[in-house]
């Protein structure tokens, strides 16, 4: 919701990459700029973290990730190897694959299961027209929408500064690399959307993280 990162580049980061970020004395509000190299296609692109994002990504480190490596320690890790690179581990929960990297499959289910828990879910209808008909509830929302949601939010800022082409910023901060892409799927939404109802609900979605941080 607040990088746009795809779940495959989550799960791809490293615990370096945020152990070595100097923070002491920076607000929550301002950004850290990096470029991302290891995405979708390779391409480039510029990552802005904000503070309070990195602020909690190290409490992690220091606190589930140990923890996920002390118990990897006790089944699988022999004490002259380091632990997995990857930012995103295993929680001691995993039994055996404690301290292992975490993949894109655990965070989607993960997040699933998170949705079933807080009611947001959707029905969908199965074997419709047929004496096997049954209608379950699935998540309502992926791991990806969440980059759609990222998109709304940097289109919006982008209008408000008066940028005169708000999609190449929102191309540029998704990683693709024809703004075609940008408008037909990301930005399709905002076709019927007036400037006030827009800046209206971006800022109803930023209240909503930030209350959440």
């Amino acid at each position: 919701l607040t990088v746009g990162l795809r779940v495959d580049e989550v799960v791809n980061l490293t615990a370096a990459r945020f152990e070595t970020m100097q923070i002491e004395g920076m607000s929550d509000e301002e950004v850290i700029i990096e470029v991302l190299t290891r995405t979708k296609g390779l391409v480039r692109r510029p990552v802005h973290w904000p503070v309070y994002l990195v602020r909690s990504i190290q409490a992690y480190i220091a606190g589930e990730r140990t923890r996920a490596i002390q118990a990897a320690r006790k089944s699988w890790l022999k004490a002259n190897v380091k632990p997995p690179r990857k930012l995103l581990l295993n929680l001691p929960s995993a039994g055996r694959n404690a301290g292992k990297a975490t993949s894109a499959e655990t965070l989607e289910a993960d997040l699933a299961l998170a949705m079933v828990a807080l009611g947001l879910t959707r029905p969908r209808v199965r074997a419709e027209g047929t004496e096997d008909e049954t209608i379950t509830r699935e998540p309502k929302h992926s791991f990806h929408d969440g980059r759609h949601t990222f998109a709304y939010l940097i289109y919006a800022d982008a209008k408000r500064r008066g940028d005169p082409t708000p999609e190449h910023v929102v191309r540029l901060r998704l990683g693709h690399k024809d703004v075609t892409t940008t408008i037909n799927i990301y930005l399709r939404v905002f076709s019927g959307i007036g400037g006030e109802a827009l800046d209206h609900t971006a800022g109803f979605i930023r209240n909503i993280i930030e209350g959440e941080n």
